[in-house]
């Protein structure tokens, strides 16, 4: 099951958050997909048709973008004279965009090198509790994780 939503205030991940707080385990979907709209047609109808072509796509939400000044101070020692931005500097860029604390990191992959001042726009797709975040310089994917929701874990007696 998959949720539509429209919302210029909250990202896809968070918004499974928020239904997870409201709704039974069983009937939580496996991905929210955020759109600028809902594709009514002319007189202003949602149609079945609209919608079960919405539900064939499987489309990765933009999250946001970064972009690191030449001058931060973590650049110096990260291969001087050729600085290149750390790893985890992009990843924690990443976390921020999607706005969640509660997502522990399961796999990351560095697939290609940022430099400072580049651009790197990031990408969720969330489906049941892992969501995936990549991040891209145009058709270039830098950077590619796995994030799952962190375990609630009872405390032993």
């Amino acid at each position: 099951m998959q949720v539509v939503a429209v919302s210029s205030t909250r990202s896809a991940p968070s918004i499974l958050h928020a239904l997870k707080a409201q709704i039974d385990p069983v009937f939580l979907p496996r991905s929210v997909r955020l759109l600028p709209e809902l594709p009514r047609n002319a007189v202003g109808k949602l149609t079945r048709q609209a919608l079960h072509a919405l539900a064939d796509r499987r489309v990765e939400e933009e999250v946001g973008s970064f972009q690191l000044r030449a001058d931060h101070p973590c650049l110096p020692g990260h291969f001087p004279g050729a600085p290149v931005v750390p790893g985890i500097v992009l990843l924690q860029a990443g976390l921020e965009q999607l706005g969640q604390a509660d997502l522990c990191v399961d796999m990351v992959k560095f697939l290609h090198p940022v430099l400072p001042e580049q651009k790197v726009v990031f990408f969720a797709r969330a489906s049941g509790v892992v969501v995936r975040l990549t991040g891209r310089q145009g058709e270039q994917l830098v950077m590619r994780a796995v994030l799952k929701a962190k375990q609630e874990h009872a405390p032993h007696d």
